[in-house]
């Protein structure tokens, strides 16, 4: 198996063709072919030092991530499919376009609960709601949580008669 990885590293460092979309291809052959020598170097090491039980743990969950690293190969048929190619830039989009929701979204609720722990929460002692306002809204934290309760909740029934006054 090392002498095989050693051979594909050392064929994947000459360059194939003279086309720049090629290169970047070839770079992820090479990375992937060093993750699997390290994997190889790595089982070595693990197998012939069983005196240090913490390292090995750890050099165990390393060796099993570089495994899993070689999976990245399959991307390259991307390149030859176009609507497997479309659909995942698509994908991608998507999930970009979700983040930067949940990211907006986040930063709303954040202003918000600010000013609602600013405005509720310290409610006077003698107001009928004080329990509802002083745990739903004494910190930010608890305030995003109630707003985030609000936002997704599709019944309000708890929420209904404290925020009606």
């Amino acid at each position: 198996v090392t002498t095989m990885t050693s051979k594909a590293l050392t064929a994947r460092r000459r360059p194939e063709s003279s086309r720049w979309s090629d290169v970047g291809w070839n770079l992820f052959d090479f990375l992937i072919v060093t993750a699997g020598v390290l994997t190889v170097a790595c089982d070595y090491l693990v197998v012939s030092s069983n005196k240090r039980t913490g390292m090995d743990a750890t050099l165990l969950r390393i060796v099993r991530l570089l495994r899993l690293l070689r999976l990245l190969r399959i991307l390259r048929v991307i390149r030859f499919l176009k609507q497997l190619y479309l659909l995942a830039y698509g994908f991608m989009e998507g999930a970009m376009a979700v983040f930067w929701v949940a990211l907006m979204a986040g930063i709303t609720i954040y202003l918000c609960a600010i000013i609602l722990v600013r405005t509720y929460g310290k409610p006077a002692e003698d107001d009928p709601d004080y329990e509802f306002f002083a745990h739903k809204f004494y910190s930010v934290p608890a305030a995003m949580f109630t707003l985030f309760e609000i936002m997704s909740s599709p019944t309000l029934q708890t929420y209904r008669e404290p925020l009606a006054h």
